[in-house]
């Protein structure tokens, strides 16, 4: 009887463009760099109008300030509020105050309703800021069909990644400033923080 090989199922992180995340930085398997930064929101409906017309205007002058592309990306996420309200339920055994347990009840049982009614979104923006290097290598058909996160197998040397991050650094620092002038907050996502953005 012949015996079969069993082939072992392609892994998702094969599929995935990114070769390793090193120093709060992404890097693609084409060889570009990727930082990418959280960012607060605006509630734009509650500004005067106005506000509104310098809000959309110092928006189009930054993106006419930039001389590379960004990319913009909002994550929805269905808020799990059930630790929180277990731990104040936790709460009501250590409160005496009839008036303050009578209160804390009140929140609970509404909050829970409010879960009940409406789905609660935790909504999150990102700021992707590329630096793709000049001499990157071109893929040929065949790579693009069975590698299609171009992967080159090269591992980047540490003074190329440090020269490409100064790079890639001199354009983060130009969308914080060109955003913090709109009022928007920004904060580079830590090598942490982006394995976990990555794995959700």
């Amino acid at each position: 009887m012949a015996n079969k090989t069993q082939t072992k199922p392609a892994s998702t992180q094969q599929h995935l463009p990114i070769a390793e995340i090193r120093e709060d930085v992404v890097i693609l398997k084409t060889g570009g760099l990727r930082r990418v930064l959280l960012a607060t929101s605006l509630n734009f409906a509650l500004k005067s109008e106005a506000e509104q017309n310098a809000i959309v205007g110092g928006y189009q002058a930054f993106l006419n300030s930039l001389h590379f592309p960004i990319q913009i990306m909002m994550q929805s996420r269905q808020l799990d509020l059930s630790t929180y309200l277990k731990k104040l339920a936790e709460q009501k055994d250590k409160i005496d105050n009839p008036l303050l347990l009578g209160q804390l009840e009140n929140y609970i049982d509404y909050m829970s309703k409010l879960i009940e009614l409406a789905n609660v979104m935790d909504k999150r923006f990102y700021i992707i800021v590329p630096f793709n290097p000049p001499n990157l290598p071109k893929s040929s058909l065949m790579e693009k069909v069975f590698h299609p996160g171009g992967y080159h197998g090269k591992v980047m040397s540490r003074e190329t990644f440090l020269s490409y991050k100064k790079e890639l650094d001199e354009r983060t620092t130009t969308v914080t400033s060109g955003l913090a002038g709109l009022g928007i907050r920004t904060q580079p996502l830590t090598t942490q923080q982006l394995i976990e953005l990555y794995l959700s």
